[in-house]
């Protein structure tokens, strides 16, 4: 019997058109003789399933199924595992992990809490500071706060690289060659 897989892509973050990339890229290539798999498009509140013939009923977040508009009759589907393609939030942050968790289905990803600290670049650093692993030094700087950025290249040399907190691998990062920059 096959198992019946969520394909879950999407997201609400800078990297949802590299998440539906991925998304569509592994349904092309997932075994179909092993798996039935349905793509889950997640945005904001919207989360539906996009169907063969062009439909898209909503997920129903109460248990993360939805009723397939077969004929005669509609039919409830319901998913043995999530495959989590989401790249940024609520994919990675753990958000989505934890709503999984929460329900009862199994998913590809590490756990909500592991997710989370990941996610926030500074908590980990500051999880994995005093474990002997060797980090690069850094400045965590809020919106809003003042900074002097000689003081920055003093402490953390040039070149240096500034990128978002809670953002994806590439997208907001910026390799700072002079104080200027």
């Amino acid at each position: 019997m096959k198992k019946t897989v969520a394909l879950v892509y999407g997201g609400d973050s800078s990297e949802a058109g590299v998440s539906v990339k991925s998304g569509k890229h592994i349904a092309r290539e997932i075994d179909k003789e092993r798996y039935q798999v349905y793509e889950i498009m997640i945005t904001g509140r919207d989360w539906k399933v996009l169907l063969e013939d062009g439909t898209s009923p909503q997920i129903d977040k109460a248990d993360f199924s939805f009723i397939y508009p077969s004929q005669p009759r509609s039919r409830r589907v319901t998913f043995d595992i999530a495959l989590i393609m989401i790249h940024g939030t609520p994919g990675e942050n753990g958000r989505l992990q934890a709503y999984f968790e929460m329900i009862g289905i199994p998913f590809t990803t590490c756990s909500a809490v592991v997710s989370a600290i990941t996610f926030d670049k500074y908590a980990t650093k500051c999880y994995l500071r005093d474990t002997g692993i060797k980090l690069a030094p850094d400045i965590l700087i809020r919106r809003g706060d003042r900074f002097n950025p000689d003081e920055i290249v003093s402490k953390l040399g040039l070149p240096l690289f500034i990128k978002p907190n809670e953002g994806g691998s590439s997208f907001g990062t910026t390799k700072v060659k002079s104080v200027e920059e």
